[in-house]
């Protein structure tokens, strides 16, 4: 029989489980939700303070309206190869 002192973690990425009424499958005992306060209130990974932009960002959004016109009849993901493909010209030229 498990000793009643050891713990077990599950890793839940949410409160899916009834703490009332689901019980542990090795030693019967209720379960305990625990709530990791390394995280932000929000629950995912991401730092509390936004990070700035990186440049391909910049040139996406200054460039992606322009090149969705040239371009309608391709597919979002085309149209970021291309994005892709001249912010590489544009790098290389500086």
């Amino acid at each position: 029989m498990a000793d009643m002192n050891s713990s077990c973690s599950f890793g839940r990425h949410s409160k899916s489980i009834n703490l009332q009424t689901q019980r542990c499958g090795h030693c019967y005992g209720t379960f305990e939700l625990l709530v990791n306060k390394g995280r932000n209130q929000g629950g995912s990974a991401t730092p509390a303070t936004p990070r700035a932009p990186t440049g391909f960002a910049l040139f996406v959004k200054e460039n992606y309206g322009s090149v969705k016109k040239e371009h309608s009849d391709k597919k979002h993901g085309d149209i970021m190869k291309l994005l892709g493909q001249k912010f590489a010209q544009v790098k290389i030229a500086n």
